[in-house]
């Protein structure tokens, strides 16, 4: 999944205001199409902001054992 904002809106009969890129992102994130980090990124959001965003909507955040041995290996190398 590499797609940008631009990308989305880019059609000659597209136009998203920002709810509607809140809700598409949610929705692609809820299908595990992209990863939490890209969604935020298509939504404009920041990832806290983003966050608020999938819990209004009960989606559940993607986040298991393997991201959390990630992000501990990542904060120990900082």
């Amino acid at each position: 999944f590499n797609c940008t904002r631009s990308i989305l809106c880019a059609g000659p009969h597209m136009h998203l205001d920002q709810d509607q890129l809140y809700e598409l992102a949610c929705r692609y994130y809820a299908r595990c199409w992209p990863s939490f980090a890209q969604a935020t990124r298509l939504s404009g959001l920041d990832h806290y902001a983003f966050g608020v965003e999938l819990g209004e909507r009960s989606i559940p955040r993607q986040y298991g054992l393997t991201e959390a041995q990630e992000d501990l290996a990542h904060a120990r190398r900082q």
